[in-house]
């Protein structure tokens, strides 16, 4: 087992850099190192932190890595849309001036570790209402996944009533044509019972489909690869 890290107060460690106004004209991005660590914005007046964040993510492109890369996004996301922590901290900024203020860190892991351990000790405004945020955001995905599995089952019981008589018209977008409806499969999810392609368009869309598998799968036994099916997949994933 790896040893606990141990519990350390980042507000007791003197930060590489501080008291940094990032959104400034005269900016330099050099200001900021472009290592892994730990940052928090705060109040230039009471010195209160009200965000608290980790940069742990590195780019092969250009000179903004780590916690300089992480400047960028809040540079330069104003008018743009963006994660909800930038727009957290464009919020406040308005009404208060923000500093910057920030921690090398020695890995991704560390970084991450010192940024749980600050905000579960301080409880920045800013993280708390982010966790509220997350929370419903999740809570409405959820409600959303079980309306649609609840509507599904309801269409899969509803009762075919009131359709169409077979002999009458039905426009394919498949092909565009206007055909019986006898030529349409049944499908209960629809107003009208039946699918939206005719039979013919949804077998050469199937025989398509099956010809490009097999085409791809040809390919990549002539490179000497392998497609992987879905139960494959998953058994990779376990």
């Amino acid at each position: 087992m790896l040893p606990k890290l141990p519990d350390i107060d980042i507000g007791t460690v003197n930060p590489d850099v501080d008291g940094l106004d990032i959104w400034k004209e005269d900016f330099s991005w050099f200001e900021v190192p472009d290592s892994m660590g730990v940052y928090c914005f705060y109040d230039a007046n009471t010195g209160e932190i009200l965000y608290v964040g980790s940069a742990c993510a590195r780019s092969n492109d250009g000179p903004q890595r780590g916690l300089r890369m992480r400047v960028q996004f809040y540079r330069s996301f104003g008018a743009r849309k963006h994660s909800a922590p930038v727009r957290k901290v464009l919020e406040a900024r308005k009404g208060r001036r923000i500093l910057f203020r920030c921690w090398k860190a020695h890995s991704a892991g560390d970084a991450r570790k010192y940024e749980c351990d600050t905000i579960e000790r301080l409880r920045p405004v800013l993280n708390n209402e982010m966790a509220v945020l997350l929370v419903s955001v999740e809570h409405s995905k959820a409600l959303r996944l079980a309306s649609a599995k609840r509507n599904q089952a309801e269409n899969r019981r509803r009762p075919l009533t009131d359709l169409p008589a077979e002999d009458s018209s039905k426009y394919c977008s498949g092909c565009g044509q206007t055909k019986m409806m006898r030529d349409f499969d049944w499908n209960r999810c629809r107003k009208d019972g039946r699918s939206s392609i005719c039979k013919k368009c949804k077998s050469e869309a199937q025989m398509a489909r099956k010809m490009r598998m097999k085409s791809e799968s040809e390919k990549a036994k002539s490179l000497g690869t392998k497609i992987l099916g879905e139960t494959e997949l998953m058994e990779m994933m376990k």
